[in-house]
């Protein structure tokens, strides 16, 4: 009867030992999960500060395409007085600055579409962050999860070896 015990209580803390090593492993598994979420948003702050960054580009580069078109305009309209005038050194001077503002235009239409293809691209980062900062928060509650059904079992075994 004496063995019999023994080897029951034996048993009991051989059970504990495994659970105490897994209530170990857990707890080492959501700090390298909470270390993964903290770097998730690392990535998402940078990815909105570089998506707004590019929307300040957008918005500055559409400021000068629209200064530059108003620009052509007045010169377009300086063109056609000079024609109707028919003064051959102020019809050069605007056709040259007709075609110096539409350079300009030319050159703010690629910035423009840069600036925008970028912005494209640190919204996609920004999804792309989204989505794994989820994957990190879902793990790191799966291992909590798995960590407070751990602490249930090794109070479950202390109890029921507290009772015998």
């Amino acid at each position: 009867m004496a063995f019999l015990m023994l080897s029951s209580t034996g048993i009991v803390m051989a059970d504990e030992a495994a659970l105490q090593a897994d209530q170990q492993n857990q707890k080492k598994e959501i700090s390298k999960d909470e270390k993964g979420v903290y770097k998730a948003d690392v990535k998402i702050d940078k990815d909105k500060a570089a998506l707004q960054e590019h929307n300040d580009g957008v918005k500055s580069s559409k400021k000068a395409l629209k200064h530059h078109v108003k620009n052509r305009a007045k010169d377009k309209a300086q063109l056609t007085n000079a024609k109707k005038e028919g003064d051959k050194g102020e019809v050069k001077s605007a056709k040259e600055d007709v075609q110096k503002d539409q350079k300009a235009v030319n050159k703010d239409a690629a910035d423009l579409k840069e600036h925008r293809e970028k912005r494209d691209a640190s919204a996609e980062n920004l999804k792309d962050d989204n989505k794994k900062h989820r994957a990190e928060v879902k793990n790191l509650t799966t291992d909590e999860k798995d960590l407070d059904q751990t602490n249930e079992k090794i109070d479950e075994k202390k109890q029921d070896a507290v009772a015998k």
